[in-house]
């Protein structure tokens, strides 16, 4: 395992170059600002070696070219330990009932119905949760965000297609009905946590929300752009 130090080890005109692919992030721990420190094993296709930088580092390094790059987890909202109470749940009663073979509650489903919940609420639900971020890019004159992996590509917006962007504080709750990709009165939102985010008119009158733990430094980002 090789250590990677600086940007230069990730360059496209290195060794690495777009032989470079992300298998294993591994949580870490959350620092005062509730960002997710990762480790990321990377590897090569040109000499097969298995690298390791921090997920921070790896980021940095593929934005650098970019005014605003930010990847929040949805992992960091309090919301999401529902899903993880409900997959522990699930598999302590695939444990009991298909293990060691004591029927799951006063009414227990069938063998085959375990195995389907297992597969679908104590793996595939918070797998997907892991995975679940949004990445929000505003460089090359344009802005681009994805809510992955509900989206694979980036949807882009030109700058000059903006007519106004502004830092505001939201009620995702009363306004868009939570976090996530949602629909409310005012447009479409992109959200993972918090209330703060920057909300986006177009010149067709659209409104866009998205969240940002850096709003003001997106808006900036937006109107240097505009």
């Amino acid at each position: 395992m090789v250590i990677l130090r600086d940007c230069g080890s990730l360059d496209s005109g290195s060794n690495l170059g777009p032989g470079l692919f992300v298998f294993f992030r591994l949580f870490m721990s959350s620092n005062s600002d509730s960002q997710l420190w990762m480790s990321v094993a990377v590897w090569s296709k040109w000499d097969g070696v298995v690298y390791s930088v921090s997920m921070q580092e790896y980021e940095g390094c593929a934005h650098r070219g970019d005014q605003f790059s930010e990847i929040q987890w949805i992992r960091t909202n309090p919301v999401v330990m529902v899903v993880w109470g409900a997959a522990l749940l699930i598999w302590y009663g695939f444990y009991l009932q298909i293990v060691a073979g004591i029927p799951f509650g006063s009414n227990p489903a069938p063998d085959w119905l375990m195995w389907v919940l297992l597969v679908v609420f104590g793996i595939g639900l918070p797998v997907f949760f892991l995975l679940l971020r949004l990445e929000v890019l505003v460089g090359g004159g344009r802005l681009s965000y994805r809510m992955y992996p509900v989206h694979l590509k980036f949807r882009d917006i030109s700058c000059r297609e903006i007519a106004a962007a502004e830092a505001v504080t939201y009620r995702p709750l009363r306004e868009y009905g939570g976090w996530g990709l949602r629909r409310g009165r005012g447009g479409y939102a992109y959200t993972v946590s918090g209330g703060r985010g920057v909300r986006i008119t177009l010149a067709d009158g659209t409104s866009l929300l998205i969240g940002s733990q850096r709003a003001e430094v997106l808006a900036a980002a937006l109107h240097s752009c505009m």
